[in-house]
């Protein structure tokens, strides 16, 4: 399943507008605050300074009205007027510099203030920006850290009006997608496990999967101090019934078989085609005698169905573990002995090959241990 886009591309984008105008909104509002502050600051200092020298010299003016004619014509004879008006120069040239020092400072302050102020006000505007804008981006990091982790299910929100949205919707059909690969991925592999241990004519397991459980069975044995027996089995002259009536019915006379042989076998017992029409069964924890009755068991169930074209029956080498076999191969290989002796003795039998095991020596026929038993 492929992965669309939801939308075509913006040619702005909206995050980056979103971006210009608040720094744009930043820089003229200082611009603005800052000039009314100043201005406002500026106008005040400077009326203030002004009373102050108008004050000053009206205090001048009165006291110098206060002093008796005698002494101001006295005052007049002694100051030269040039002196008069050069102290007065003076007295104004020192107020207005003082005027201006607070101006100055004054105006250092404020400004200070205002960049301050603006500065915090940019600061949270920008905090709430970066806010709208992160937030969806770490959710979008957890979501892909979840993911990362086979949690194929998780979404996110797609709320954002934004280029936040549109990844979140990109997103989110991703993991979709995601999911949908993994579970055909998991598909695929069941049925390549299938085809792996099973055999695809019959449904049975395979020759592979036979010899796992043989080792698996060998070493539970070993480990525990347990037995298990094998029956190796061959339907007879299925050559002549495939030459005779065709491969499409020689198949079904297979898959028949299998399947008989599941019906009859235990839950804890392996039934498995070995190859042709050889087929192989392990009985856990079963001894010769029980393996025996086992093995008649299948072979009485083989010749009682009702075939279509021809009776069809088997014949069964049976093999137990014992002292004398040292491995798994020479298990198989006993099973096979005694198969070729069922044979070899007319078909559509059971033959145990070992005689060391309890049972009538030199026997057979499972019919006969039956009976001995």
């Amino acid at each position: 399943m492929g992965i669309s886009a939801s939308k075509a591309p913006v040619a702005k984008s909206r995050i980056a507008r979103r971006l210009t105008r608040l720094f744009m909104g930043i820089i003229l509002m200082t611009m603005l605050a800052g000039n009314a502050i100043l201005g406002n600051l500026a106008r005040t200092l400077w009326m203030h300074g002004a009373s102050d020298l108008s004050a000053s010299f009206a205090h001048s003016s009165v006291a110098s009205s206060k002093l008796p004619q005698a002494q101001s014509d006295r005052a007049a004879a002694l100051s030269p007027k040039p002196d008069d008006a050069e102290a007065q120069g003076r007295h104004m040239r020192k107020a207005l510099d003082e005027t201006c020092r607070q101006i100055d400072k004054k105006m250092g302050q404020a400004t200070i203030i205002v960049t301050l102020g603006c500065c915090v006000v940019g600061y949270l505007m920008a905090l709430a920006t970066a806010g709208r804008i992160t937030r969806p981006l770490m959710l979008l990091s957890r979501a892909a850290n979840e993911i990362a982790d086979g949690r194929f299910g998780k979404r996110v929100s797609e709320n954002a009006p934004d280029e936040i949205g549109d990844l979140a919707v990109t997103f989110n059909r991703m993991t979709q997608a995601l999911e949908h690969s993994r579970e055909d991925l998991e598909q695929a592999y069941a049925r390549m496990e299938l085809l792996a241990t099973q055999d695809g004519l019959t449904g049975l397991a395979n020759r592979r999967t036979f010899q796992e459980r043989l080792a698996k069975e060998w070493e539970r044995a070993a480990a525990e101090d347990l037995t298990f027996s094998l029956i190796l089995l061959d339907v007879d002259k299925f050559k002549t019934y495939n030459d005779t009536y065709g491969h499409l019915a020689g198949d079904a006379v297979l898959q028949s078989v299998g399947a008989l042989l599941q019906q009859a076998a235990r839950d804890t017992d392996l039934v498995a085609r070995y190859g042709g029409e050889e087929f192989v069964v392990i009985l856990t924890g079963a001894e010769a005698a029980e393996a025996c009755r086992a093995a008649e068991r299948f072979r009485a169930a083989i010749e009682g169905h009702a075939w279509p074209e021809r009776p069809v029956t088997i014949s069964l080498g049976v093999a137990s573990l014992t002292s004398a076999i040292t491995d798994g191969a020479h298990l198989i290989a006993a099973a096979d002995e005694a198969l070729y002796k069922a044979k070899s003795l007319g078909r559509n039998r059971v033959v145990h090959g070992q005689i060391e095991v309890g049972l009538i020596a030199g026997s057979t026929d499972v019919k006969d241990i039956s009976k001995a038993a």
